[in-house]
């Protein structure tokens, strides 16, 4: 964070000294986090929090000081990013793009605020280094991940197969308003037997939608 404090500033001191800082949005963002041990994991294609949480900083001149100095508590995507950009240069954002701009939070919008979305859906296709897919629904307080064999899927792209009706191998659910840290595992706990079953349902039809 210090680093980035640091980075930020001395780029709003060049901005200034160009006489370009009234004209200049600055977003920080990242690529996903790597697993650096964490649950006796490496790498980064896993669908627990390290890895798809990523720091996100938006500025602009012409925010207003309520504007600015914000955390926002929504599900935010990396496909929001671009449409924001877009908003904030006052250009229109494609009715099939699957993005949704944050200006409307930013502002304190409250329709937009009480309309944002409730889940997100994350996947990873990438098996390339025998990792095994997986897909996850993740809501405010609750995560759902499934796993599906690597068997047959070694150097392929199988983003229908869950789809077409595969099952998954392994699954996993956890209550993130009590356990941040993702360590456990509740799917097979027959006391959340109902929430597994409504994870599981809301992770199909999220994946349905995606792929219409």
């Amino acid at each position: 964070n210090t680093a980035i404090d640091h980075f930020v500033g001395s780029l709003r001191t060049q901005l200034e000294q160009l006489g370009l800082a009234e004209n200049t949005l600055i977003i920080f963002a990242s690529d996903h986090g790597l697993l650096l041990g964490e649950k006796g994991l490496g790498g980064k294609t896993f669908l627990y929090e390290d890895s798809i949480r990523i720091p996100a900083i938006i500025y602009s001149p012409h925010f207003s000081a309520q504007e600015t100095s914000q955390d926002l508590q929504q599900l935010i995507t990396g496909q929001d990013l671009p449409a924001t950009i877009l908003d904030l240069c006052g250009l229109p954002i494609p009715s099939t793009y699957q993005g949704q701009s944050l200006l409307p939070l930013i502002s304190k919008n409250s329709q937009a605020t009480q309309n944002w979305r409730t889940a997100v859906f994350c996947e990873n296709l990438f098996t390339d280094q025998n990792y095994p897919r997986m897909e996850a629904i993740r809501s405010h307080d609750w995560k759902y991940i499934r796993y599906f064999s690597r068997k047959n899927d070694r150097n392929k792209y199988l983003p229908e197969a869950s789809l077409n009706g595969e099952q998954p191998i392994h699954e996993e659910l956890f209550h993130l308003k009590n356990d941040p840290k993702e360590q456990h595992n509740l799917a097979t706990n027959p006391a959340h037997a109902n929430t597994l079953k409504k994870y599981q349902q809301l992770c199909q039809e999220h994946l349905k939608a995606l792929a219409n």
